[in-house]
């Protein structure tokens, strides 16, 4: 049991990893392409900056979920909060 519990861990450190590291990508990708709209001037600049900022943050919120099953007292779930 304690073996499985160890590799649960791990699973999930790398999931938030991952959910993590997506999200910063999407965020600067986002940036990136309002920036591209805004030099193009185009009439859908904040609904695609929008879109994409809502999107990274999806993946970052997803990890902070994913962070609370590694809570293992109160104080870390003041922190997690």
């Amino acid at each position: 049991m304690e073996t499985a519990n160890l590799i649960l861990i791990k699973l999930v450190e790398i999931a938030i990893l991952f959910f993590e590291f997506m999200g910063a990508i999407v965020i600067v990708l986002a940036g990136a392409r309002g920036i591209l709209d805004l030099l193009r001037k185009s009439s859908q600049t904040r609904l695609n900056l929008a879109k994409g900022m809502a999107m990274g943050l999806e993946f970052k919120i997803g990890s902070e979920i994913l962070r609370t099953v590694l809570v293992r007292d109160l104080a870390e779930i003041f922190i997690v909060a």
